[in-house]
């Protein structure tokens, strides 16, 4: 072979291997974009799940705590909506109640730097409330909510748990 072939030979064998990388560069590209699209799109799906799992654990939690009267707060918050005939070192269970429950929050949910709405109820009226300030159902998105229906066989109770972003 003379130089010219060889030289023409050689720069058809530069021009593949440049084609090579621009398709592999491509190639990289588009999955990185589409890998990028994806996960993005996954973020509220996530923080939602999160969102969902963390008010339904935390009620159950919370109304199976006990207080230093060895009772739950789901006997302290049955007893206040029905009956208010416990009395501990002093506080009735409304009083117990609300005070263990604020502990609580102060050293979770404030903790975790979430906005949040708890209410309980018995049928139709409001027993306790606990709002965190920056919680504006009205102007934040409600994530989730979690009833957990509580209280005596007559009567029932459900404590929501609303986190707001």
């Amino acid at each position: 072979m003379n130089e010219k072939q060889i030289r023409k030979k050689g720069q058809i064998e530069i021009m593949g291997l440049l084609v090579i990388v621009i398709l592999i560069s491509l190639v990289i590209f588009f999955s990185l974009s589409f890998n990028l699209k994806n996960s993005v799109n996954e973020a509220p799906v996530k923080q939602d799940f999160k969102d969902a799992q963390t008010t339904g654990n935390f009620g159950t939690t919370l109304l199976e705590t006990t207080t230093n009267c060895s009772r739950s707060i789901r006997d302290l918050l049955s007893d206040c909506a029905f009956t208010q005939e416990v009395n501990c070192a002093g506080q009735t269970s409304c009083q117990l109640a609300n005070n263990s429950i604020n502990r609580i929050l102060e050293e979770t949910l404030d903790k975790w730097n979430y906005n949040y709405t708890l209410q309980i109820s018995s049928d139709s009226e409001l027993v306790t409330d606990f709002n965190k300030t920056g919680c504006d159902p009205a102007k934040t998105k409600s994530v989730t909510t979690d009833i957990t229906p509580f209280g005596t066989t007559f009567s029932s109770m459900k404590l929501t748990l609303k986190i707001c972003r």
